[in-house]
């Protein structure tokens, strides 16, 4: 099997903002606490090395367009 490459979003998302919008969404009320994971991974999230590099494949639509578009389907 081939690699399928790196894809990405249009822009960068936080993903305490992303949990939240989609909270929201399913219209639940709960409290999203940011923490930092520990050791090597942490510190590569912290460092923005999990981000795509240069060569990424985006998409166009962004985390809340999705969640809008996924809530305007179900309301058929």
């Amino acid at each position: 099997m081939g690699d399928a490459g790196e894809m990405a979003g249009p822009r960068e998302e936080r993903l305490a903002d992303m949990v939240r919008g989609y909270l929201a969404a399913e219209r639940r009320r709960k409290r999203v606490l940011e923490v930092r994971f520990p050791g090597a991974f942490g510190r590569a999230m912290a460092g923005g090395d999990l981000l795509p590099g240069p060569d990424a494949r985006r998409g166009t639509q962004t985390f809340a367009q999705w969640l809008a578009a996924r809530e305007a389907a179900r309301e058929g």
